[in-house]
């Protein structure tokens, strides 16, 4: 029988230091990063078919805890304050024509001319919109939402000088059913998202143990997600889109059951305590090993060996997983069954 499951999505992350090297390099007056607008995905995927099904629901929520920070009143005064400074409005969007992000933005200014391989942020600010008094020179401006970030090079030159990041993000919510659609118990179950591969062939982990249902929020590309249901072999991974703007619902979806292991006298009789327990492939590689009266696994739907050691003697028992089909299995103290 064939082991494993599958899944669906997609999106690519980048992180802070290489978009702030990335804005150091574009020229005078590059726009940085385009983004695009909120809507809803459908991407539709026979369960038959396909171990995932993605469909949207709805817009990516911009909506987040806060209020943010309100741009100050508008002034025509083209010279530098008291201090020689400029006031910069930014505000940032998931792209070029949509809504204005309200609140969750954390803002990062460094200055353009900074060779440092890790540069310090001259200004860290949280919120939606803010506006900074800067000393007129040209700066990288760093804005990420969730995982999703942009970078834009700005020449501060006057008052109430107002720049936009385009985000090009949209989001990714991650769910899982087991065999046929059923219910899946979710505290068994995490979601690891990794970016594309780079030129090396590697993958950076973006997001570790991703809740059942979260919403994350990343930048248009691909994502290879990594969906483990249990700590044995049941195991799924897909590559994800995420569209600019929208938000795509990956539903993952598991071949794979709960399965209890208990070592008897006579069917249906009271497990033995003391056993150690070796769960095997038909190719005789190890998936999972435990010690007690009755310890449960879950496994990837194909076909295993149960093998119980019990006071110096080893019994064991062939069996198979079906998706979704959660039972005991029990291995008998006999004659026949020991090896």
């Amino acid at each position: 029988m064939r082991q494993g499951g599958g899944l669906m999505g997609q999106s690519i992350a980048q992180g802070d230091n290489q978009a702030i090297a990335q804005g150091r390099n574009q020229v005078k007056g590059q726009q940085g990063l385009m983004g695009q607008s909120i809507a809803i995905l459908l991407i539709a995927l026979s369960l038959l078919v396909s171990p995932v099904h993605a469909q949207t629901n709805g817009p990516l929520d911009l909506t987040t805890p806060g209020t943010g920070t309100p741009p100050p009143a508008e002034s025509s005064a083209a010279e530098p304050d008291q201090t020689g400074s400029f006031i910069l409005q930014l505000q940032a969007q998931l792209h070029a024509d949509g809504p204005l992000v309200p609140d969750g933005l954390i803002w990062r200014v460094f200055k353009a001319d900074d060779t440092q391989a890790e540069p310090d942020a001259l200004i860290v600010e949280k919120g939606g919109s803010i506006a900074l008094a800067l000393p007129p020179e040209t700066y990288i401006i760093h804005a990420s939402f969730g995982l999703a970030s942009a970078i834009k090079k700005v020449r501060v030159e006057r008052n109430n000088q107002s720049e936009t990041i385009d985000l090009n993000a949209g989001g990714m919510q991650l769910s899982s059913v087991v065999g046929d659609g059923r219910p899946i118990n979710t505290s068994h179950i995490s979601f690891d998202i990794y970016s594309e591969r780079d030129q090396t062939g590697n993958r950076s982990l973006l997001q570790q143990k991703t809740a059942f249902n979260q919403v994350v929020r990343l930048n248009a590309g691909t994502y290879h997600v990594v969906s483990r249901y249990g700590e044995a072999n049941a195991i799924v991974r897909a590559d994800i889109r995420v569209r600019p703007g929208k938000l795509t619902n990956a539903t993952i979806i598991h071949r794979a059951a709960m399965i209890t292991l208990k070592f008897v006298n006579e069917p249906g009789g009271e497990a033995l305590a003391n056993t150690i327990w070796t769960v095997l492939t038909p190719g005789g590689d190890t998936v999972a090993e435990n010690v007690g009266a009755f310890p449960t696994m879950i496994l990837a739907e194909g076909d295993y060996t149960a093998i119980a050691k019990h006071e110096g003697e080893i019994f064991n028992r062939n069996f198979s997983v079906e998706a979704g089909v959660n039972r005991d299995v029990e291995v008998l103290f006999t004659k026949l069954e020991r090896q």
